[in-house]
């Protein structure tokens, strides 16, 4: 064999061995590094679970959640029961972290723009592998002593409606209902960007009632 082709060759195998070798660092730096959410500085950027879009620009599916599911409520409630009001719907577990930090801004909200029109509806979904949140007399005593919620709230029992006609994945989901009981707006997750939209978005609705009536 020429010389220069046996040099050729030792520099070709000599580089596969260093790009081999390249691989297995970036893995195993890949693996060492922690992964970091980055906050998000534009709220209208916060990704939302795709399946709650689909109900955008529609009214929501009817409830029809047995009377003894409900608390802070006289009688069963559907959504077209809020025609009329700017509506929060918001679908939660008891042991969800996000949904603990939205607890005390939806009672917020719920006492401070009831006067304006502000209805706030919480529907318990819980976790299938979690005996506790299925037991709703736990549910609803966390929700009033710990969570010192005053508006409905009510149990999705084994989570038929959010999992099934909802096709709901991940804690919170919120929707807002214009007064026409139309889905203006739906987002999942809670964090203080999610929470100026979503008050945003509420203000914006609560005022049209307002400037209409100028």
């Amino acid at each position: 064999m020429e010389k220069w082709k046996g040099i050729v060759i030792m520099l070709l195998l000599g580089g596969l061995g260093g790009y081999g070798a390249w691989q297995q660092k970036q893995a195993r730096d890949a693996a060492n590094t922690p992964f970091v959410v980055r906050p998000i500085k534009d709220p209208s950027k916060i990704p939302a679970n795709i399946a709650i879009q689909a109900f955008v620009g529609k009214p929501l599916p009817a409830w029809n959640i047995a009377p003894k599911f409900w608390m802070n409520s006289a009688k069963a409630l559907n959504p077209t029961d809020f025609k009329g009001h700017v509506t929060i719907v918001e679908f939660f577990r008891i042991k969800c972290s996000h949904c603990q930090d939205a607890a005390p801004v939806m009672e917020a909200m719920s006492q401070q723009l009831a006067p304006q029109g502000l209805k706030v509806v919480g529907i318990h979904a819980p976790s299938d592998k979690d005996a506790q949140e299925n037991d709703w007399n736990l549910v609803a005593s966390v929700c009033k002593t710990q969570f010192g919620l005053t508006y409905p709230v009510a149990f999705d029992e084994k989570s038929k409606l959010f999992k099934g006609v909802y096709r709901g994945q991940l804690y919170p989901s919120v929707f807002v209902l214009n007064r026409e009981g139309i889905v203006v707006f739906a987002q999942t997750g809670f964090d203080e960007l999610h929470e100026a939209r979503l008050r945003s978005v509420v203000k914006k609705e609560l005022a049209k009632k307002e400037s209409s009536t100028r």
